[in-house]
């Protein structure tokens, strides 16, 4: 018992025994603790994908046209008519569910349209003919006006940012080509090589490791914002991040609808 009192003998005691345990036990108190913050910050991650994912389903019926001039009590439907027409689709008065411009009007700028089909093979078949106005003759649009108008699906504000992000990371060479198809945002690291599903910056950042890019401003999520004209587009032009691989299609424009689009037979918001 008296070498329990001795000072040296409860100096190693503290050390060489209780020292080890304290420490084995704060450790295993840490990592408990980060795995709980960690479990906690995927949480969040978690809904807002799976918020996204829902938002952009209730989208999948939308389009965006934009490239088209305003003007006075305009019927947004009927606009929407001639371009089907002058892209070789025939719309019917019940297949467009509802339309309207986007966002607040300004002096020399055309904003977006967005529209509402009332069935998803309707939206299909308009989508898919977009590639018809490049060539296309109108009575309601002039050749100029055709040349510069696009069609692009419909994106929530998450989508958008990894679109801009993907636009970013092809100028700077390092992804081959990126696009939407079905509201589902795909990518090419190089010409020949793989088609690549992406639903988030994450997954992008997986493909291409971290990169000044993804520092996103915010006014980057205004893409193809009302009234800017989108950049002029061939059938000949290189497959990009705003083109498929066929080179026609504009990803990442503008989509918010915020609610969907109302109806608005006259082009404006009610």
């Amino acid at each position: 018992m008296e070498c329990i009192k001795d000072p040296a003998f409860l100096t190693l005691l503290r050390e060489e025994v209780m020292a080890p345990i304290i420490k084995s036990l704060v450790s295993e108190a840490i990592a408990e603790r980060d795995s709980e913050i960690a479990e906690l910050r995927q949480e969040p991650r978690e809904v807002r994908s799976e918020l996204n994912a829902l938002q952009q389903y209730s989208r999948r019926s939308c389009l965006n046209i934009s490239g088209i001039p305003e003007s006075e009590n305009e019927s947004t439907d009927r606009v929407v008519r001639d371009v089907a027409a002058a892209a070789g689709v025939t719309l019917g008065p019940t297949d467009i569910d509802c339309s309207h411009r986007l966002g607040r009007q300004q002096d020399g700028k055309c904003r977006t349209i967005i529209v509402k089909m009332s069935s998803h093979s309707s939206r299909d078949a308009l989508y898919a003919a977009r590639k018809n106005l490049r060539s296309a003759r109108s009575s309601a649009f002039g050749p100029e006006i055709l040349k510069g108008i696009f069609i692009a699906e419909n994106l929530t504000k998450a989508n958008q940012q990894v679109m801009y992000a993907a636009r970013q990371l092809k100028k700077r060479g390092k992804i081959h080509s990126a696009w939407t198809d079905n509201c589902r945002m795909k990518i090419r690291l190089q010409a020949n090589g793989p088609t690549r599903v992406i639903r988030s910056l994450e997954d992008l950042r997986e493909q291409v490791g971290d990169a000044p890019e993804f520092n996103i401003p915010a006014a980057s999520t205004r893409l193809g914002a009302d009234g800017d004209p989108p950049e002029p587009l061939t059938p000949a032009a290189e497959a990009g991040p705003d083109r498929d691989p066929d080179g026609y299609q504009r990803a990442g424009a503008r989509g918010s609808a915020r609610g969907g689009a109302r109806r608005n037979r006259t082009g404006g918001r009610r």
